[in-house]
């Protein structure tokens, strides 16, 4: 035999793996860093997102809504501060799932539509705040501007006077002169951009979280005390257990008279706890869980 051929012990060992897994891992597949899933999604899973953090965001919100897609006016998604939508205090969130970072170029045509709204439509008003989101990022250059708002602003009145790129060659006269009118006089300290990492580290505190990105729910919290005195949602749950009790201790005909009944006295105690203990798993569920699986998620605790 070729001593070149000879194989050594050492050949014979299964490699070493590059990636440790846990029994999680093994039974699910490693999981993926949050900040490299988002960077798989297409535009109309970035919208929805960025609808689902927003939503984490109340009270500061009465109302988010998600508009992307054609006709969206240049507003991906709209936190509403009031009822009267629009036509009040409201936040533009603009999505751009782009591959790299965002450019100047990228965001002109996004702060034209923005602008063109109340001037096509004089009952919407601008927003207090425009912030673009992507999950690269800024660029370098788009990130100065946006630190410095007069100079954002001169650079995109440059836009609206001079530029031959769509869609600011397509303007009217009229619409120009309009949009570079209420540009002129608008702060454009409304302009920013939400960071990934805080986007991520905010979108933790939503219910759709766990769902989207995996990691387990966080620990249930402790029902709190039972109160001593009844409580205005339990006593439909309350009045039932007095007519369960009165078919069987006929003196038992209120809450009361059953809180110092010899033998319901215990029980009715255990139930208030149970209801208080149900109510805390609910209101878990709704604030951690996508409405879909809380069923499944309360099925489970049980």
């Amino acid at each position: 035999m070729d001593l070149g051929e000879v194989i050594s012990v050492r050949d014979l060992r299964p490699p070493t793996p590059s990636i440790v897994l846990n029994a999680a891992d093994a039974e699910h597949g490693p999981r993926i860093a949050p900040r490299k899933v988002i960077q798989t999604y297409d535009s109309d899973e970035w919208e929805v997102f960025i609808e689902e953090w927003a939503t984490g965001l109340s009270p500061r919100y009465v109302r988010v809504r998600r508009f992307g897609g054609s006709g969206d006016r240049g507003v991906d998604v709209a936190g509403f501060k009031t009822d009267q939508g629009f036509e009040d205090e409201w936040d533009c969130f603009q999505g751009k799932h782009y591959n790299k970072s965002l450019t100047p170029s990228n965001a002109w045509p996004e702060m034209l539509k923005i602008f063109l709204l109340p001037v096509h439509a004089p009952l919407y008003t601008l927003p207090t705040s425009y912030s673009f989101i992507a999950p690269h990022g800024l660029g370098t250059d788009l990130a100065h501007l946006v630190s410095t708002p007069t100079k954002l602003r001169e650079k995109f009145l440059e836009q609206v006077d001079s530029s031959k790129a769509k869609p600011f060659r397509d303007l009217h006269d009229d619409t120009r002169n309009a949009v570079r009118a209420l540009a002129s006089t608008t702060d454009f300290a409304m302009f920013g951009a939400v960071e990934v990492l805080a986007l991520l580290d905010q979108h933790k505190e939503t219910r759709y979280h766990a769902a989207r990105f995996g990691g387990g729910l966080p620990a249930r919290p402790a029902s709190e005390e039972l109160p001593k005195t009844v409580r205005h949602e339990e006593l439909v749950y309350l009045t039932k257990l007095v007519e369960a009790y009165q078919e069987r201790y006929v003196t038992v005909d209120s809450v009361e008279s059953a809180e110092v009944h010899a033998k319901a006295a215990g029980h009715l105690q255990r139930q208030r706890e149970s209801f208080f203990r149900a109510e805390a798993l609910r209101a878990f569920a709704r604030d951690r869980v996508p409405p879909q699986h809380i069923y499944r998620t309360a099925e489970r605790a049980f």
